[in-house]
């Protein structure tokens, strides 16, 4: 799967593609006090760590757990 970040201004461009995920993104947060720095999620339960500008991964973890089934049980 791929997950695309668009620069706004007056008409929305493709900034970058991050290619990563096997299933469906299904949340991407940037981090508050570094916006270069953003994750994503898929159904699955992995979570991919990007920086704007490199094309892998920063780091790939995946949730597990009592807590990750919960939010799986409520979608």
């Amino acid at each position: 799967m791929t997950t695309l970040l668009l620069s706004q201004g007056d008409s929305y461009a493709q900034a970058q593609c991050f290619m990563g995920h096997s299933t469906q993104v299904t949340s991407v947060e940037f981090n508050p006090k570094n916006t270069s720095l953003l994750c994503s999620c898929d159904d699955g339960g992995k979570v991919l760590y990007w920086a704007i500008g490199q094309a892998n991964p920063r780091r790939i973890s995946k949730a597990v757990g009592p807590m990750f089934s919960q939010l799986q049980s409520a979608m």
